[in-house]
């Protein structure tokens, strides 16, 4: 019988970021983490061929070298329902059974199951001839990721394949649903980013609630890539997230981060969302807008009309344009910024919102800044 001893939340994290990359087929080994523990240090893994995860911890007390798979998510639901501080786990090898118990003398104690170890897929070999990309802001990164997959299709079969993906390049990240909109986003803090293919699917994960940056805790993350994968790792490489790499060419989307020549204003974003949504209360269809004397008016296009109006500043172009656009495509669009103003450039065929601030470091205060931009294209009257 092999025991550890460790603290509550070194194994919440550990397990918390491990589960990221189980399998949901829980009758196969690939629902399992693996558990090695080494006297003073235990890793964990976990990987079901296509994502992969690791997550180092310290255990108080361990007795020597030993190994076995547990599910990581049911570990993490008996972690979670724990009171105490510390957690014992032991392992039987002979009945091949894991007991958690919630304090090194108690008598609670739940038992799960081991696969035999040996069985468990490994992937030091897709580790090897690793090439760093470079280490980049985390709550950038995360940002980012997030903004730009607010324009990805929700539909599980799209035209093409490519706009299932988040592509990276200078620094800059992209992303499309193939019909109506275009964003991006950039930060000298993800200069290292290029050349790089992120599949919808891995974004939860990794930039999600519960994902990679969000419980690793470090304010740095490392982008690695070999041949087959790219990882991500904290800066200590204490935990990592990877996926199986897709060698894509990157697309270029006719979207550019410099703001462009043409009619143009600075508006309320939560003005202009709530103008909108009053509107949307009699009509969801398309909305005819009119910009002059630096007020946007705006009037549903319906036989019988609704309108409303608020203030803005014109950037730049003549004092009274029009245009007409999708009422639920630019709420969609306007809800992925964070930022309180927006410029707004209007060409013949395409609406740009471009949000550009600073995201502060709590440590450091130092200020970073960023730009959001996202494209739309406008709909004809009817």
């Amino acid at each position: 019988m092999s025991s550890i001893l460790s603290k509550k939340e070194d194994l919440k994290k550990t397990f918390g970021i491990v589960s990221l990359a189980a399998s949901a087929q829980t009758e196969k080994i690939s629902s399992h983490a693996l558990v090695k523990i080494q006297n003073t240090k235990a890793t964990v893994y976990a990987t079901d061929g296509d994502r992969m995860a690791y997550s180092n911890f310290t255990p108080a007390e361990a007795d020597g070298t030993f190994e076995f798979t547990v599910d990581p998510k049911k570990m993490l639901e008996v972690i979670n329902s724990t009171d105490t501080d510390s957690i014992k786990i032991t392992y039987d090898q002979e009945a091949k059974t894991v007991s958690v118990y919630d304090s090194e003398n108690s008598e609670s104690v739940l038992s799960f199951p081991s696969f035999n170890s040996e069985e468990f897929l490994t992937f030091d070999s897709e580790m090897g001839k690793a090439i760093p990309m470079g280490s980049v802001d985390s709550e950038m990164l995360q940002m980012g990721l997030k903004f730009i997959q607010g324009f990805l299709p929700v539909e599980k079969n799209p035209k093409s394949e490519k706009y299932t993906r988040l592509y990276a390049s200078k620094g800059v990240l992209y992303g499309a649903n193939g019909a109506n909109k275009i964003g991006a986003f950039q930060s000298n803090e993800l200069t290292p980013l290029d050349e790089l293919i992120i599949r919808r699917n891995m974004l939860e994960p990794i930039a999600g609630k519960k994902g990679l940056l969000e419980q690793s805790g470090s304010s740095k993350i490392s982008i690695i890539t070999t041949s087959n994968m790219v990882f991500l790792t904290s800066s200590d490489n204490s935990c990592g997230f990877g996926f199986l790499r897709t060698n894509d060419a990157i697309p270029k989307y006719p979207i550019s981060i410099d703001n462009p020549q043409c009619n143009g204003f600075n508006i309320s974003r939560p003005g202009l969302i709530k103008k909108l949504d009053r509107l949307a209360i009699t009509s969801a269809n398309g909305i005819k807008a009119s910009v002059e004397n630096e007020i946007l008016s705006m009037a549903t296009v319906t036989e019988r009309v609704s309108k409303d109006s608020i203030a803005c500043k014109i950037l730049r172009g003549t004092e009274k344009f029009e245009y007409t656009f999708d009422h639920k495509l630019m709420g969609s669009i306007l809800g992925l910024f964070q930022a309180s103003n927006l410029d707004i450039y209007i060409d013949k065929t395409k609406c740009l919102l471009i949000s550009q601030a600073e995201l502060e470091d709590i440590t450091t205060k130092e200020r970073k800044p960023f730009k959001a931009i996202g494209l739309m294209s406008l709909a004809r009257a009817v």
